[in-house]
C-alpha cells in the first residue's frame, strides 16, 4: 500500500528534474534547484495523499475522478490565499529570489502534506483491516 502511495511522490521530482535539465539548454538557468525539487515533491505528496483519501472513500472510478478533480481545483484556489502560491514559489526559487514568506509557505505545504499522507495511510489501513474482517473476505 505504501508503495502505491510512494510511487507518484517519487516520480514528481524525477519529472521536474528532467524538465529543469532542459532549461539551461535554452539559456534559462535555475538558481535553487533544491527548493524547486522540494516544493514539487511536497506538492506531489499532498496531491497523492488527497487522491488516496478520495479513492478510499469513494471506491468507484467515476466518482473518484470527479471528486479528485473538484478537490484539486479547490486546492488550487485555496493556494492563492497562501503568502506565495505554488507557481510563484517555484518561479521565485528558480530565479533565486526566495523570501521568508517563501520558506513559511514551503513549511506550511510540507506540514499539510504530512497530515494528509498520515491520514491517507491510516484510512487505507483501517479499510483494509475492515475488508479482511468482513465475512466472506479473502
Amino acid at each position: 500500500m505504501l508503495g502505491k502511495l510512494a510511487a507518484p511522490v517519487l516520480l514528481v521530482p524525477a519529472q521536474v528534474a528532467a524538465w529543469v535539465l532542459l532549461l539551461p539548454v535554452n539559456g534559462l538557468p535555475v538558481a535553487r534547484l533544491d527548493v524547486v525539487l522540494l516544493t514539487a515533491t511536497v506538492l506531489g505528496a499532498l496531491l497523492s495523499g488527497c487522491g488516496t483519501l478520495v479513492a478510499a472513500f469513494t471506491q468507484r472510478e467515476g466518482p473518484t475522478q470527479a471528486v479528485y478533480t473538484v478537490l484539486v481545483l479547490g486546492l488550487g484556489l485555496a493556494s492563492l490565499l497562501a503568502p506565495q502560491d505554488p507557481a510563484n514559489l517555484i518561479a521565485r526559487a528558480s530565479v533565486g529570489t526566495l523570501s521568508a514568506a517563501s520558506w513559511v509557505t514551503v513549511g506550511a505545504y510540507a506540514a499539510l502534506a504530512a497530515v494528509v499522507l498520515a491520514g491517507a495511510v491510516l484510512v487505507v489501513r483501517s479499510r483494509l483491516r475492515a475488508d479482511q474482517l468482513r465475512p466472506g473476505a479473502g
